[in-house]
């Protein structure tokens, strides 16, 4: 998994007189997600295990870029995640491999009552922005937000070069998030985000 290049390899040996045939298959990380059904039928298995390594870069992006209604979701254009915890089907917390584009936002500032969160910058220079203000934070650097403090934040790339950095966040049921500086809140249903302005009234 993670392979350059695609195909399938197959061996045969000779064990205490039995021939051994043992088929591997080389699926690019980028089509793990989409065609791991496919590959597992062909194996003659069920859903299988997920992969034991992938390389980051060459997991698909997200098909949808924001969960946020509109005119939010559109706010986050040149904003890229890689779902790299979905990949191992990892339950209790997810982990993104994230690109912002120059001038592009994490997110609109926000702060969860359940869920903590930790971004760690790999490439570029980011501006967090939490209630103490601005802080430039570069590769190496690292934050985290705790739930329930209220402190919003998010990070933008107000440079001319791309920012990389891998953000985590833990999946606590009857999460709730709030946005200082947006007419949005937003809540989990059944695992789902549901949005409404802060009166109360749902986003269609």
């Amino acid at each position: 998994l993670g392979f350059v290049y695609e195909g399938t390899l197959r061996q045969r040996w000779v064990n205490q007189g039995a021939a051994v045939d043992t088929n591997f298959y080389g699926l690019l990380a980028t089509d793990w997600q989409t065609r791991r059904p496919e590959r597992n039928d062909e194996a003659g298995g069920g859903m299988g295990a997920p992969p034991v390594a992938v390389i980051a870069k060459e997991v698909a992006p997200r098909s949808k870029p924001s969960n946020y209604p509109e005119p939010f979701a559109s706010m986050m254009a040149g904003r890229e995640k890689r779902a790299l915890g979905d990949v191992f089907g990892l339950k209790h917390f997810g982990v993104n491999l994230t690109r912002l584009a120059a001038q592009a936002v994490s997110a609109l500032r926000h702060a969860h009552t359940q869920q903590d969160e930790f971004i760690f910058v790999l490439q570029g220079q980011p501006t967090l922005q939490t209630d103490e203000g601005s802080t430039p934070l570069g590769p190496g650097w690292c934050a985290g937000f705790r739930a329930a403090t209220g402190n919003g934040h998010r990070l933008l790339n107000q440079t001319s070069e791309e920012v990389v950095y891998l953000e985590v966040g833990d999946r606590t049921a009857g999460d709730s998030v709030t946005y200082p500086n947006d007419d949005l809140q937003a809540r989990t249903i059944d695992g789902r985000w549901q949005f409404a302005h802060k009166d109360g009234t749902p986003y269609d």
